[in-house]
């Protein structure tokens, strides 16, 4: 690790924090109490104690029958090394009750995205399980140190980790720590001439504004069932992985189009959806003696090859493309129970594409939030993101809605 070494230097504990009075000390736990989540109507100073005083006030809206307490924060910098948010770990009971992100650099919101479901781990947690799988170097949490616990956000909703020497991305990249080095490098050039200052993400402030979030939950929409499938499946499969080919392959498996717990059965759909949709090479590595070979899909092109696999396994599939969706639109084609693959950009050739599976609504200040649930190729546990403030900070973002 060469630059990540310089968070050391930082001198960052990242240990929850527990609230008496006006003091803070570090503790194991920061429990939902009025006291810690008392009503500023004015603002007040982002401190450190700020972010899981948010997070719990969050989640005890959402999950009021729980008595869920903050059990570890992990710091989220951004390529400079500033602090950009926090990744809370919210438990009941020694029981993993999910993650939520607060990052007080959004507009008119905090709540970048959770996932408040039982034994559910926080997401650097589900990091470093990828780490694991994806290494066999058998990676533990608590062999790391503390200091040395930290998220990189290197895309908007992309966010790297690195273990010794091997850094991972949330949206299936793995490198070492040099390479990482270069890729921020690479991503903040194209951040800083594609991106608008309207859209582009800031730095945390100074001061935050009306707090706690005095969110209530409102609605949520689901396509029957939840299906994930992680890089580590494709790239063992069929020693490839592209986010448009996952995300496709997830929608194949839904209408019967291939199995996508069957090894033999993954192989064969991936390749075949690879090539329906003109995915081309951009890199590969050796893993474990194994070559595996990264790609990028056209987007236009996602549709017609799910569209065209339906065909040969006589499925009649219909699609339709739209650019720069709104929530309604994402709404109502999984209230209509269509799939959708989203995908979002920063630049004409960097982007992320996803499968959407459901969305939920909360209601903060009497202004609803929507958020997109996603299975995000890197990890079986559902992203619940922000669409509110987040999908602001790309430039360009499309759907395909795809139905039978």
């Amino acid at each position: 690790m060469k630059k990540m070494f310089k968070l050391k230097m930082l001198g960052l504990l990242f240990s929850g924090i527990l609230f008496s009075s006006n003091t803070v000390t570090y503790a194991s736990e920061v429990f939902y109490t009025e006291e810690n989540t008392a009503k500023i109507e004015t603002t007040t100073k982002i401190t450190q104690e700020v972010y899981p005083r948010v997070a719990l006030d969050f989640a005890n809206g959402i999950l009021p029958d729980k008595n869920l307490s903050v059990t570890a924060m992990t710091p989220i910098l951004n390529s400079e090394h500033e602090i950009l948010s926090y990744d809370c770990k919210l438990s009941e009971n020694g029981v993993d009750y999910g993650y939520v992100i607060v990052d007080m650099s959004l507009d008119g919101d905090y709540i970048s995205e959770f996932n408040l479901e039982k034994n559910v781990p926080d997401f650097y947690e589900q990091m470093i399980q990828n780490v694991d799988e994806r290494t066999n170097e058998n990676v533990n949490k608590d062999d790391i140190p503390e200091s040395e616990q930290v998220l990189i956000e290197t895309l908007p909703n992309e966010y790297s980790v690195v273990v010794e020497d091997t850094a991972l991305t949330s949206s299936g990249k793995v490198m070492d720590a040099d390479e990482l080095e270069m890729y921020q490098e690479e991503v903040f050039d194209v951040i800083r001439e594609s991106i608008t200052t309207a859209s582009q993400y800031g730095h945390t402030g100074d001061v935050m504004q009306n707090y706690p979030s005095d969110y209530s939950f409102q609605a949520n929409h689901m396509l029957p069932y939840f299906i994930s499938m992680t890089q580590g499946q494709s790239e063992s499969a069929a020693g490839k992985y592209a986010c448009a080919v996952t995300a496709m392959t997830i929608v194949a498996d839904r209408y019967g189009l291939g199995q996508s717990w069957v090894p033999s059965n993954l192989k064969t759909t991936y390749n075949n959806l690879w090539s329906k949709s003109s995915t081309k090479e951009t890199s590969r590595t050796v893993k474990n003696g194994k070559t595996i070979i990264y790609g990028g899909t056209p987007v236009n092109k996602i549709g017609p090859a799910l569209v065209s696999l339906g065909k040969d396994k006589k499925v009649n599939l219909k699609y339709k493309d739209a650019s720069n969706p709104s929530f309604t639109t994402i709404r109502n084609a999984i209230s209509n129970k269509h799939d959708v693959i989203f995908s979002y950009f920063i630049s004409s050739t960097k982007g992320h594409s996803v499968s959407v599976q459901g969305t939920w609504t909360g209601k903060k200040n009497n202004k609803n939030h929507d958020f997109i649930i996603l299975a995000d190729g890197w990890g079986m546990s559902a992203r619940y993101i922000n669409y509110t403030t987040k999908s602001n900070t790309v430039i360009n973002k499309s759907m395909t809605e795809i139905w039978k």
